[in-house]
């Protein structure tokens, strides 16, 4: 294990970020990354159809950002989306951590605790936004993802 570094601890946190917005699309981040580059060190001539984890987190992320702009879609800061959040981000965290010769308890410890400030601060900051300036939920929802997507390819670029 190595010192924890300001850089490891950022592309953990940045994870978690992702994590207290869209509580699916941290671990499917990561499990995506980790798969594509198990793919590019097997170097297998004709790919098998396969079902993987990262194929499972993908589906399950692509509901969340589908329901997500459902008028009936419950505000992440309830408790079970908090829930939700904090243990994505633990996962995300823990498996960064490791793959960063981070301990990974340390990864969950900061992935999960920036997942749930995130939760509130990007709650908070777009019930605002598209109350004071008119722009429509869904349409907020979009941008959020575009960002949270950026932010969550940009951390990974050093895992």
């Amino acid at each position: 294990m190595s010192k924890l570094t300001l850089s490891d601890t950022l592309t953990i946190a940045s994870l978690g970020v992702v994590a207290g917005s869209r509580a699916m699309l941290a671990p499917t981040l990561v499990s995506r990354h980790l798969q594509a580059q198990k793919d590019k060190n097997e170097k297998t001539g004709i790919s098998q159809p396969r079902i993987t984890k990262a194929g499972i987190w993908t589906i399950l992320s692509a509901g969340e950002l589908i329901g997500d702009k459902m008028p009936l879609a419950p505000d992440r800061i309830k408790p079970l989306g908090l829930i939700g959040r904090g243990i994505s981000g633990g996962l995300a965290g823990a498996q960064v951590g490791k793959q960063l010769q981070q301990k990974a308890w340390v990864g969950a410890l900061i992935g999960s605790a920036t997942a749930l400030g995130a939760a509130y601060l990007l709650w908070y900051t777009r019930t605002r936004l598209t109350k004071h300036t008119k722009i429509p939920d869904g349409v907020a929802g979009i941008v959020e993802d575009a960002l949270m997507l950026c932010l969550g390819y940009k951390a990974l670029q050093r895992v």
